[in-house]
C-alpha cells in the first residue's frame, strides 16, 4: 500500500533525481545512510521508475511509469483526494472503502487499485478489473438529504465525461451509471450509501474506467479509451482531472446548486429524448425519457402517466 503520507520521502528522492546526483549527496539531503539510498533506488525501480546510474556521476531519473501513485496524482482540490491510497491488488475498492469508513476515514479519501479481483457493478455483477484501467472509490460524507443521493452519481459522471473531453474523447452518459463512446461502454459508476431519515451518513462512489487494460472476451459491448484516441493516455493525468472536476461539482451540491449539475448532466445524456425499456426486478416500464426531476430521478412518459425512475436496467430502443 502507498499513501500520500507514506510517499513523501519517495517524492523527495524523485525530485533529487531530476539531474545526476551522487548517492552520497542523496544520503546527506535525506539524512539517511548510503545503504538506505541504494535500497530506496531499487524500490523505485521495482515500482516502474527508470533510473540510470553512472559510476562516478550518480543517479538520474529517466522516465516515470503511468501508474496512479498518490505522490504522482496530487490533485488541487478542497475535499476530494486529500488522502489517497494506492494498492497493487484489492478484492474491491468499494469494500475496502467501506472498511475505512468504519475506522473513521476522512471525507474525500480515495482508494485506488491497480487490479481488483472481485470488482463489481450494479446488482453485484462482476466487473472485470485487470491492470491498465482506473479502478477507484471515493468516500464522502455529504450534508445532503437522502433523496439527493442520486445527484452524487450525476456529479461524478459529468466530471468523467468533461475530463475525457479535455483529452479529445467525446463520450456521453447512459442513465443511470454508464459512460459510453458511441455504443461502447468505457466506464461504470457504482454508488453505495447509508442514510438515516434526514441525512446521508456516508456515500462511496466507485468508478471503473477501461483505459488501456485487456477486456474479457464476453464484454462485447465494452471498449477501452485507448481505442478511440491515437496518443497514449496518461492514467495519472486522467484521474487527477476527474478528482479535481468532481471536487468542484461536489462543492456545488453542498452549496445547494443542484440545478447546474442537472442541466449539465442532461446536456451530456444519451438517454433523454429516447424511447426506453426499463427493468427493475419484476417491474417493466416502457416509454420516452423526457428529463430528470430535482433529485436526479429519470422521468419517463408512458402511455398513461409519467414515471419517476430511481434505478433500473435501461435498454435504449
Amino acid at each position: 500500500m502507498l499513501s500520500l503520507e507514506h510517499s513523501k520521502e519517495m517524492e523527495k528522492i524523485l525530485s533529487l533525481l531530476k539531474n545526476y546526483i551522487s548517492g552520497k549527496k542523496i544520503a546527506k539531503e535525506m539524512g539517511i545512510s548510503r545503504t538506505s539510498v541504494c535500497r530506496k533506488i531499487e524500490k523505485l525501480r521495482n515500482m516502474g521508475y527508470e533510473i540510470e546510474s553512472k559510476k562516478g556521476v550518480g543517479y538520474k531519473l529517466i522516465s516515470k511509469p503511468d501508474i496512479p501513485y498518490p505522490h504522482e496524482i496530487k490533485p488541487k482540490t478542497k475535499i476530494i483526494g486529500k488522502n489517497i491510497f494506492y494498492f497493487k491488488n484489492l478484492s474491491s475498492t468499494n469494500e475496502f472503502a467501506r472498511k475505512m469508513v468504519q475506522k473513521g476515514a476522512k471525507e474525500g479519501t480515495v482508494i485506488i487499485a491497480e487490479e481488483q479481483t472481485e470488482g463489481r457493478g450494479r446488482k453485484g455483477r462482476k466487473w472485470f478489473s485487470p491492470p491498465g484501467g482506473l479502478w477507484f472509490s471515493i468516500i464522502l460524507y455529504p450534508s445532503l438529504p437522502p433523496e439527493k443521493g442520486g445527484l452524487l452519481m450525476m456529479a461524478s459522471s459529468v466530471s468523467i465525461v468533461d475530463s475525457l473531453a479535455d483529452i479529445g474523447i467525446n463520450a456521453g452518459i447512459k442513465w443511470p451509471n454508464d459512460i459510453l463512446i458511441g455504443k461502447k461502454k468505457v466506464c461504470g459508476i457504482l454508488m453505495e450509501m447509508e442514510a438515516s431519515l434526514n441525512k446521508i451518513n456516508f456515500a462511496i462512489v466507485g468508478i471503473g474506467i477501461n483505459v488501456y487494460n485487456k477486456l474479457h472476451p464476453s464484454l462485447e459491448n465494452a471498449s477501452t479509451l485507448q481505442k478511440f484516441i491515437n496518443k497514449k493516455i496518461s492514467r495519472i493525468s486522467l484521474i487527477k482531472s476527474i478528482l479535481e472536476k468532481f471536487d468542484e461539482n461536489y462543492q456545488k451540491l453542498l452549496e445547494g446548486d443542484y440545478e447546474s449539475i442537472g442541466k449539465k448532466w442532461i446536456s451530456l445524456s444519451l438517454t433523454i429524448g429516447k424511447e426506453l425499456e426499463i427493468k427493475e426486478g419484476n417491474i417493466e416500464i416502457k416509454g420516452k425519457a423526457i428529463g430528470i426531476d430535482e433529485n436526479g430521478f429519470l422521468l419517463v412518459k408512458g402511455r398513461e402517466k409519467i414515471h419517476r425512475i430511481m434505478s433500473g436496467d435501461v435498454i435504449i430502443k
